[in-house]
């Protein structure tokens, strides 16, 4: 799930397309196929908001990336676990900008594991699966 063409790309099986958890699964299921240690999730998968006044958003649009929570489609502990059970860790790609904005917290957050039941009232955060 790197980049949007991979999960914008027609799969066999995939009833919806896109950033999703079972566009997520399929591709944790070939990175496990092919002996792959990690699968790459470009975003969105994370939770976005409205770039707070006076903060300067260099250019990358009106939203910003909430690295503690996953986006609706996506159930990032759920991808950690079944990840995991597949031997497959989960890397995630994030704008600077965000991540260093949001770096204690969210780095807590993705080394921990410490994922909440739900991400509809709760902050959630991708991991690796270690």
């Amino acid at each position: 799930m790197g980049y949007r063409l991979w999960y914008d790309t027609p799969v066999p099986g995939i009833a919806k397309l896109g950033m999703n958890n079972e566009t997520a699964k399929y591709y944790i299921d070939f990175a496990a196929r092919n002996k792959f240690e990690y699968m790459l999730m470009d975003g969105p998968w994370s939770a976005h908001e409205p770039v707070p006044p006076g903060q300067v958003n260099y250019g990358l649009g009106d939203s910003r990336e909430v690295l503690t929570r996953s986006a609706s489609d996506i159930d990032i502990p759920m991808l950690v676990a079944y990840g995991k059970s597949k031997n497959v860790g989960i890397w995630v790609i994030t704008r600077f900008r965000d991540t260093s904005e949001q770096i204690d917290e969210a780095f807590v957050q993705f080394e921990s594991g410490a994922w909440p039941a739900s991400r509809s009232t709760s902050s959630t955060a991708p991991t690796n699966g270690s």
